[in-house]
């Protein structure tokens, strides 16, 4: 494949899975059967399917707290 999917696209199709009633395990090897290693693993599978179980169902990272990401501008630059 020439092309990348996002987290989110990939919990999105692990959703769908989720909602027709596949088992995570059947959902984890039809991801690796069309995405090969891109896939997500058996481990991120199993902790989106208990996510959904709890009715969590955004597919988006959670804000997280703590350092931010290392940036280059000016600013740091100068500091």
């Amino acid at each position: 494949m020439s092309f990348q999917l996002s987290r989110e696209q990939f919990r999105t199709m692990i959703l769908y899975d989720w909602k027709i009633g596949l088992t995570y395990k059947d959902s984890h090897a039809r991801l690796v059967q069309a995405w090969g290693e891109q896939a997500p693993s058996d481990h991120t599978v199993f902790n989106w399917f208990r996510e959904f179980q709890r009715d969590n169902f955004s597919v988006q990272d959670a804000p997280r707290s703590g350092r931010p990401s290392t940036s280059v501008n000016e600013q740091t630059i100068d500091a």
